[in-house]
């Protein structure tokens, strides 16, 4: 069990900001959620960094042989961490969906049906 009582590794870094603890702790609170897609032993990067003006939080994650870098900008820097999450629940929903859709199609295929969508 790692810091927090989370299982998923989080790494948290800041840049062009100072580092906060209640920050940090959002970020792997809300984190935390996404172990539902991704598991245990995945690993995600946080960069949470000021830029003109603006906070602009990164989101590292890999799933389905992919490696998904998300970002949303705001003058709100919990906000802005939301936004960022929202945006990786719609990437690992729809990543299912078309891995159910998959797994189903090859099911039909093995048993000898042919499925009707293309």
């Amino acid at each position: 069990m790692l810091k927090g009582g989370y299982f998923m590794k989080v790494k948290v870094s800041f840049h062009n900001v100072d580092h906060s603890d209640s920050l940090e702790e959002f970020i792997r609170e809300k984190s935390s959620r996404l172990e539902h897609f991704l598991g245990e032993s995945e690993k995600l990067d946080w960069v949470v960094q000021f830029r003109d003006r603006f906070f602009d939080p990164i989101l590292k994650m890999k799933y389905g042989g992919k490696v998904w870098s998300i970002h949303a900008r705001g003058s709100n820097p919990y906000l802005s961490i939301q936004s960022v999450l929202k945006k990786a629940f719609r990437i690992l929903e729809a990543q299912k969906s078309r891995l159910k859709v998959r797994i189903h199609d090859h099911a039909d295929w093995k048993r000898g049906n042919i499925p009707l969508t293309v």
